[in-house]
């Protein structure tokens, strides 16, 4: 099994509601596993008050020019700015980027698959904070083109 398949294995099994897949052949065995979780993935309620704390309110998203192209993410990993700790963010608001240009790693399964641009434009949201988990399909970036 060569590598390009063995990714597509893994975004295959990411994708899925499988919690283990095994795969062998005469030259090579693989198990993937989904990691528990002890968080539950529901969304919270909105809360009505009526007093004038609305610190309990879920707020409504933004509005977003409707121009934007979104960069989703194209896997379950977790997202990071940039190549290390240290290291300078690959992108920030305002920045002018081209097709092609590296706008973030997403690790998944202990491989760091470094998503590009498919579009040239400025960068004009960043929705997801540095080591945070996504979900494929997650909006990652709000990218208004040239």
């Amino acid at each position: 099994m060569n590598i390009l398949n063995i990714k597509k294995l893994i975004k295959l099994f990411e994708r899925s509601e499988m919690s283990e897949l095994s795969y062998a052949d005469d030259e090579f065995k693989l198990t993937l596993k989904q990691a528990e979780t002890s968080q539950q993935t529901t969304q919270p309620e909105t809360i009505q008050t009526k007093s004038t704390d609305k610190s309990n309110v879920k707020k409504e998203p933004e509005e977003m020019p409707s121009n934007l192209k979104i960069v989703k993410s194209p896997m379950v990993g977790i997202f990071y700015r940039a190549s290390s700790p240290k290291a300078k963010p690959f992108v920030e608001i305002g920045k002018t980027i081209n097709k092609g240009d590296t706008l973030c790693i997403i690790e998944a399964m202990k491989i760091m698959n470094e998503i590009e641009s498919e579009f040239s434009g400025v960068i004009r949201k960043i929705n997801i904070k540095n080591a945070e988990r996504v979900e494929y399909g997650t909006a990652l970036f709000f990218i208004e083109p040239l």
